[in-house]
């Protein structure tokens, strides 16, 4: 490729914005959402003291945490996680702090 088509591909690349957010564990055992300002087409979810966490592309039914299932749906804007059987597993292990890291859709 010449230097012209290779710098229009790189323009593509900044074509998403960086989004953080945290929240602390309840142990409900309800479904946590998330509304994020933008479409987010992958998110990032991580227990800060132990790691545990998962990465799920928008759409995605299911991700994995550890060695247990997350169901996840997507609704415009928002995701919601959940795990029935297990706290830890559905990221809302009470009183433990969580981290979310998003890339979200931006506008042209």
């Amino acid at each position: 490729g010449d230097l012209a088509s290779n710098t229009a591909a790189h323009a593509a690349f900044g074509n998403c914005l960086i989004y953080t957010a945290s929240y602390v564990g309840t142990g409900s055992s309800t479904p946590i959402s998330h509304t994020f300002p933008a479409k987010p087409f992958l998110i990032c979810v991580l227990e800060t003291d132990s790691g545990y966490g998962f990465l799920a592309l928008q759409g995605a039914a299911i991700a994995l945490v550890g060695n247990e299932y997350l169901a996840l749906t997507w609704n415009q804007t928002t995701a919601t996680w959940y795990n029935g059987g297990s706290a830890a597993g559905g990221m809302d292990y009470p009183g433990r702090s969580y981290r979310i890291l998003a890339l979200l859709e931006k506008e042209e």
